[in-house]
C-alpha cells in the first residue's frame, strides 16, 4: 500500500514522505529533487540522442532527443524561479496557504 505524508518544517520548506510497504522515501527538499532529476533526464536524452545520430536509422530518434533535452534546458531556470516563487491560497481572510 502506497501512502504520502507532507509535513512543513522550520526553515519554511516542505518535506515530503512516501511510503511503499515497508520502505520510507523522504524528500526533503522538492524542488532540489525536481531540479536533480531534471539534469538527469536532460543527461539522458543527450546521451540517447548522440548514440542515435551515429546510426543513420535513428537519425530522426536522436532529432527528438535533442528537442527534449533542450526544453528540459529551459525547465531548469523555470524550477528554480518556481522554488523562489511559491503561490499559496487563502484559506480565509489574513490566512494563507503556501
Amino acid at each position: 500500500m502506497t501512502q504520502a505524508s507532507k509535513q512543513e518544517l522550520e526553515d519554511g520548506t516542505t518535506n515530503l514522505t512516501l511510503f511503499l510497504g515497508r520502505y520510507r522515501f523522504a524528500i526533503w527538499h522538492p524542488y532540489h529533487a525536481l531540479s536533480i532529476l531534471n539534469d538527469f533526464l536532460l543527461g539522458f536524452l543527450f546521451l540517447a540522442g548522440s548514440v542515435c545520430f551515429l546510426f543513420n536509422p535513428l537519425y530522426w530518434a536522436g532529432v527528438w532527443c535533442f528537442v527534449v533535452g533542450s526544453a528540459l534546458f529551459v525547465a531548469r531556470p523555470t524550477i528554480r524561479l518556481a522554488h523562489y516563487l511559491h503561490v499559496g491560497r487563502r484559506k480565509s481572510p489574513g490566512e494563507w496557504d503556501f
